[in-house]
């Protein structure tokens, strides 16, 4: 739910948005559901059924979990690289977005 609110964040944040952002947006947002979706239904799947192997299943959910934190860290930079400011600045953005993420 954190990361849903935090994709919803940037996009009420980035109104002018590039077409890149959008699709890319729409991607993360996708996917942060559905793997959201999937690790809640499947460990209940998980508790009914013996013959699935944990292990497995929370090595792929560890992964995927990372991934979609990593991509959440990408979305906006390519917006905020596209501002018109000075460098140092756009890298101030850049770092302040990312020490938001963590």
């Amino acid at each position: 739910m954190l990361k849903v609110s935090i994709l919803l964040f940037y996009r009420t944040i980035f109104t002018f948005v590039l077409v890149f952002f959008r699709r890319a947006w729409y991607f993360v947002f996708t996917y942060v559901t559905l793997s959201t979706v999937t690790f809640i239904i499947v460990p209940v799947v998980q508790h009914l059924r013996t013959d699935v192997h944990s292990e497995a299943f929370e090595m792929v959910s560890a992964i995927m979990i990372a991934l979609g934190d990593l991509m959440l860290l990408i979305v906006p930079m390519p917006v905020l690289w596209s501002l018109k400011k000075p460098s140092r600045e756009k890298l101030l953005l850049c770092g302040l977005f990312g020490v938001g993420s963590m």
